[in-house]
């Protein structure tokens, strides 16, 4: 599985709301900015996150191609990621964060454990 890239908001709309995926589903938008470094940094971060979480989807958005999806998920910074289980928001990371601590925080987020900080 990829990390996909959404620009649209119909796009993120089926991302999460595809009636065809399973109960329990995770996913995990990280929204970012080409011109940010802490972004930059993350990217690498998200990646291996990204290979070590198979059974999580993961999106991401640049909000300088698609400034309306960062507020309609109450981003307010990048590089932030946001959680999603059965396409309801569970919980916002922002910031620039060693994986393994990111790695902390989704598990305890998927767990129940509200970790939501911006």
């Amino acid at each position: 599985m990829t990390i996909t890239n959404l620009a649209e908001p119909h796009e993120v709309a089926h991302f999460l709301y595809d009636a065809d995926k399973p109960k329990g589903q995770r996913a995990i938008l990280y929204f970012s900015a080409s011109w940010c470094r802490p972004c930059q940094n993350m990217q690498g971060i998200v990646e291996q996150l990204h290979r070590h979480a198979n059974e999580i989807a993961f999106g991401s958005i640049d909000v300088a191609q698609a400034p309306t999806l960062a507020p309609a998920f109450g981003i307010k910074s990048v590089p932030s990621l946001a959680l999603f289980e059965d396409a309801c928001l569970i919980a916002i990371i922002a910031g620039e964060v060693p994986l393994q601590r990111l790695s902390h925080r989704v598990a305890a987020a998927f767990a129940g454990v509200t970790t939501s900080t911006q």
